[in-house]
C-alpha cells in the first residue's frame, strides 16, 4: 500500500550500513518492502563506518565493560572486513565515483523528504480542519452561555470570583465555565444559564469520543504491531462493545439531562468509573488477548507504554494550567519550557522506550523495532502538544525567540545522545554496566531500527503539532484582537526553527553518522499512513478536548466571539 516498488534502491554505498531482508518472511507484521532480521546491519566495501560505529555501539560507556568498539560491533554484524578504516585510507583527490556516490546520496534523501511530505500533507490539513472545528465549536458554546446570561440578567464578574489577573478590560466581565456541570444541572445553580440541547449533545458525544480513544489506545498497539489476521477478531470483539456501551451511554445522558435539566452521573463518578473500566481492560482483557494472540512481551510494548500514557495524562492536565495560570513572568516560562518540562518528558518518554528496547531482537515475530515508534507516539503526541500550547502562550518577541532556539538546542542534542542517555538508562535498569552492554551488543540491530524509524515519526509529529495547537488558538479565541500578530510571528518563529534544527540534525544522522534512516523508512509499516494519521488525528482532538476542562469564557468587545481565558482557582 505504502511502497512504491519502483523505489530507489536503498542507499548502500561504501562503508555504509544497510538494511538488508533477511530470511524472516515479509508477513510478520504486515511491514513495508522488507522485514529485517537480526542479520539485518551488514556492511559492504572496505571497512566499517567509524561515525556508526561510535554512534550506536560505544557512545562513552564502551570501555566500561572492558571491550572494544570492534567486539562490541561483531555480536551484532554478521561480517566485517579488517581492512584499515575508511578515514585512514581516503584518498586526498575526489574522483568521479565519489561524486556519482555524493550525488546518488542526496538523490536517495531529496526522495525521502518527498515521500514524507506527500504522506505528511494531507494528514496537516485534516488536522488543521479538525483542530479549527474544534475551536469554533468551543467558542460557539461559550457564545451561548454568555447570550443567555445577558438576557437573563445573570452576571458572575471575573473580579469577584476568579484569583487571576487578566487584562483590565475584561476584569469586570460576566464569565461562564462551559464545561461546568453548573451550565447543565439545574439543580446546581438554577439561575445560571444552561447550554441547549445540541450543546449538551455535543458535550457527552466528545466525552465519549475522549474516553473511546483512551480505552483504544491498546488496541490500536496490537493492530500497529501485530500481523495475526486474528488481531481483527478480538479489536472487534472488546472494542466493539466498549463503544456500544459509551455511545449508549452517552446519549442517555445527554437525553436525560435535556428533558430533566439534571445530569444522569455527577463528573467525579463518571471519572471513577472511567478508570475502573480502564483497568479492567488492561489488567484482564489485554493479557488474555495477548494469550491468544502468543505475546510473550505484551507487558513491555503494551501495558506499560499504556500505563504510562495514563499518568501522564493525568500529570499534564492539572500542571500544564498552573504554569498558565501562575507564572506570569514569560522568562520564566520560557524557563520551565525549556527545562521542567523538557526533563518531565524525557521522564516518561525514556521509561516508553526502555521497556520497547526490553524487547529483544529475537521477538521480532511479535514486534518489529520499526513498528514500536507507534507505541511511543501517544506520549510523544501530548507532550508535544502541551509543550507548544505553552509556547503559544508567549507574547512577547524576546521570549518567542529565546524558547525556540533554545528548544532548536536541546532537540538537537538530545537526538544526538539519545544512545548515550538509553544505555544509561539500561544500565540503571539492570544496574550493571556490563549486562547492558552485553543486551546493547545482542540487539545493535534492533536497537538502530528503533532510532531511525523514531527519528522520522519524531520530526513529522512536532509539525504536526505546531499546526494543531496554533489553529486551535486562534479559532477557539485563546488570543484577543490585540495579540493575534503575536501568535502568528510565534508560529514563524517556532517552524523556522523546527525547520533548522531538523535540517542540521537530518545531515549528521543521515551522512555524517550514516544511520539507516532512509532504510528504516522503506522498511516503514505498509499502512503507515492510515495508522499515523489517525493517531495523530485522533489524539491531537483528545489533547483539545481536554483543554475545555479548565477554560472561562468572556464577551469579547470588539466582536461576537468569546474570548477564552484559563480559568485558575476560584475566590
Amino acid at each position: 500500500m505504502e511502497q512504491d516498488p519502483q523505489a530507489p534502491e536503498m542507499l548502500r554505498t561504501t562503508a555504509r550500513p544497510t538494511l538488508l531482508t533477511s530470511g524472516t518472511p515479509s508477513q510478520q507484521n504486515g511491514g513495508g518492502k522488507s522485514v529485517v532480521g537480526p542479520e539485518s546491519i551488514e556492511f559492504h566495501g572496505d571497512s566499517a563506518p567509524a561515525d556508526c560505529e561510535l554512534e550506536e555501539t560505544d557512545m562513552g560507556l564502551g570501555d566500561t565493560a572492558g571491550a572494544t568498539e570492534m567486539e562490541e560491533l561483531e555480536v551484532a554484524v554478521s561480517s566485517m572486513a579488517s581492512s584499515p578504516s575508511r578515514r585512514s585510507s581516503r584518498r586526498s583527490i575526489i574522483s568521479i565515483e565519489d561524486l556519482k556516490t555524493f550525488a546518488a546520496d542526496w538523490r536517495s534523501a531529496a526522495r525521502f523528504g518527498k515521500e514524507g511530505c506527500t504522506r505528511l500533507t494531507p494528514i496537516a490539513l485534516m488536522l488543521v480542519g479538525f483542530s479549527c472545528g474544534a475551536g469554533y465549536l468551543m467558542n460557539a458554546a461559550a457564545c451561548q452561555l454568555l447570550d443567555s446570561a445577558a438576557e437573563t440578567g445573570w452576571v458572575q464578574p471575573w473580579s469577584e470570583h476568579r484569583v487571576t489577573p487578566i487584562e483590565p478590560h475584561l476584569m469586570n466581565s460576566t464569565y461562564v465555565e462551559f464545561y461546568s456541570s453548573m451550565h447543565r444541572d439545574i439543580q446546581e445553580q438554577p439561575m445560571a444559564p444552561k447550554l441547549e440541547p445540541k450543546w449538551v449533545y455535543s458535550y457527552y458525544l466528545r466525552m465519549v469520543f475522549a474516553a473511546g480513544l483512551g480505552y483504544g489506545l491498546p488496541w490500536f498497539t496490537v493492530v500497529a504491531t501485530q500481523a495475526s489476521q486474528r488481531k481483527w477478531r478480538y479489536f472487534l470483539a472488546f472494542m466493539g462493545p466498549q463503544l456500544i456501551i459509551l455511545m449508549t451511554y452517552g446519549i442517555a445522558a445527554a437525553a436525560y439531562n435535556t428533558t430533566t435539566g439534571k445530569v444522569l452521573v455527577s463528573d467525579n463518578m463518571e471519572a471513577g468509573g472511567g478508570f475502573a473500566f480502564a483497568a479492567l481492560q488492561t489488567f484482564v482483557a489485554i493479557p488474555f488477548v495477548a494469550r491468544q494472540l502468543g505475546m510473550q512481551h505484551h507487558w513491555k510494548f503494551i501495558i506499560v507504554p499504556y500505563l504510562l500514557m495514563v499518568i501522564g495524562l493525568v500529570m499534564l492536565r492539572y500542571l500544564i494550567p498552573w504554569v498558565l495560570l501562575n507564572i506570569t513572568n514569560e522568562w520564566l516560562k520560557v524557563a520551565f519550557r525549556l527545562f521542567g518540562f523538557q526533563a518531565l518528558g524525557e521522564l516518561f518518554e525514556a521509561a516508553t522506550r526502555i521497556s520497547l528496547r526490553l524487547v529483544p531482537l529475537e521477538s521480532e515475530h511479535e514486534v518489529r523495532p520499526e513498528d514500536k515508534t507507534f507505541v511511543v507516539l501517544a506520549l510523544m503526541s501530548l507532550f508535544q502538544y502541551w509543550g507548544r500550547v505553552i509556547m503559544m502562550d508567549l507574547i512577547e518577541p524576546g521570549p518567542q525567540v529565546a524558547c525556540s532556539l533554545g528548544l532548536a538546542v536541546i532537540e538537537l542534542v538530545s537526538r544526538t545522545t539519545i544512545v548515550l542517555r538509553d544505555r544509561t538508562y539500561l544500565a540503571i535498569y539492570y544496574r550493571s554496566w556490563s549486562m547492558s552492554k552485553a543486551y546493547w551488543q545482542v540487539n545493535l540491530s534492533g536497537m538502530v531500527r528503533f532510532r531511525c524509524s523514531n527519528l522520522y515519526m519524531h520530526c513529522m509529529t512536532e509539525y504536526l503539532m505546531i499546526a494543531s495547537a496554533f489553529t486551535f488558538s486562534w479559532a477557539a479565541g485563546l488570543v484577543d484582537y490585540k495579540n493575534k500578530a503575536a501568535l502568528i510571528l510565534n508560529l514563524i518563529i517556532q517552524l523556522g526553527s523546527e525547520a533548522i534544527t531538523d535540517i542540521a540534525a537530518f545531515y549528521w544522522e543521515i551522512f555524517r553518522s550514516e544511520l539507516p534512516v532512509i532504510q528504516a523508512w522503506d522498511a516503514r509499516h505498509k499502512s503507515w499512513t492510515l495508522l499515523f494519521g489517525a493517531f495523530t488525528l485522533c489524539f491531537s482532538l483528545f489533547a483539545i478536548s481536554q483543554t475545555g476542562t479548565y477554560f472561562c469564557a468572556l464577551p469579547d468587545p470588539h466582536s461576537d466571539w468569546a474570548v477564552l481565558k484559563h480559568c485558575g482557582a476560584a475566590k
